[in-house]
């Protein structure tokens, strides 16, 4: 009798381990998913996967999605980056395949105050080559709530020679967001928001 109440104790000791564990684990995949204590997040997407924060490539009626990959076939195009939280910084970097010499910008959309305002911050991206026609260009923004259109950014893909026929495929995109890293302070601020957003 007293093995088996032993072995019970044991057994709840054990069970208890685990739901502490598994707690700790689901509280560490909060915070870094919702408050990136680091400051930095990585994130990148190629379009044979679907996305919660890049969006795909719009109008519709100017890519076309091939397997993984989105070829222009108007510009511009536009996608759009949804932000959990604000960033200080963004760095786009996009791998694209071209056999054209193409002049590429890339474009961030200030905040709009009416419908029909397209402000962009242009950069023109310079290309690297990567090999087999493939090449990778990154533009670095500086970023506020003056970017802010219903919690995303908004950014524009410009090449005009696409406009009479040059080769543009968008392989993929890749976001690296930049921020202080978390306080103490800062995370029960959060922690609170957040809480009171899910009981709303």
């Amino acid at each position: 009798m007293k093995n088996n109440k032993s072995k019970f104790k044991i057994w709840l000791i054990i069970w208890r381990i685990v739901l502490i564990g598994l707690a700790l684990f689901v509280l560490i995949w909060l915070v870094n998913k919702n408050f990136f204590p680091s400051g930095t997040w990585l994130i990148e997407r190629s379009f044979c996967q679907y996305s919660l924060v890049i969006s795909d490539l719009y109008p519709k009626d100017r890519a076309v999605k091939e397997g993984c990959s989105s070829r222009l076939i108007y510009e511009p195009v536009y996608f759009k980056v949804k932000l959990p939280v604000m960033f200080e910084r963004i760095k786009v970097s996009m791998i694209y395949a071209t056999k054209d010499n193409l002049i590429i910008s890339l474009g961030l959309l200030h905040k709009r105050i009416k419908p029909t305002d397209w402000q962009f911050e242009l950069k023109k991206l310079e290309a690297q080559p990567l090999g087999n026609s493939l090449f990778e260009s990154q533009a670095e923004f500086a970023i506020n709530s003056g970017f802010i259109n219903d919690h995303n950014l908004e950014f524009m893909i410009s090449a005009p020679k696409v406009r009479h026929g040059a080769y543009l495929e968008i392989k993929k995109i890749k976001l690296e967001l930049f921020r202080q890293p978390l306080t103490c302070k800062e995370f029960f601020e959060r922690s609170l928001e957040y809480l009171k957003d899910i009981f709303r």
